[in-house]
């Protein structure tokens, strides 16, 4: 157990993640949140075969600017 922040850099910054069995979760419960853009993402070590971003919440400005 134990977070581990050598699997998983956003733009240059190690992301802390607690490792479950084949999956891992952001640590503390701590939601990423990247701004609008591109972002390079890079797993490291050979533990990481995939990453999957699978929330997406906007926010209010970023509604109403949208509409």
């Amino acid at each position: 157990g134990g977070c581990r922040d050598d699997l998983l850099v956003i733009d240059g910054e190690r992301v802390p993640l607690l490792v479950e069995g084949t999956s891992a979760v952001p640590c503390d419960d701590v939601a990423l949140t990247l701004p609008a853009g591109t972002h390079r993402v890079d797993a490291t070590g050979p533990a990481v075969e995939r990453v999957v971003f699978d929330t997406m919440t906007l926010s209010a400005a970023s509604t109403a600017a949208g509409t």
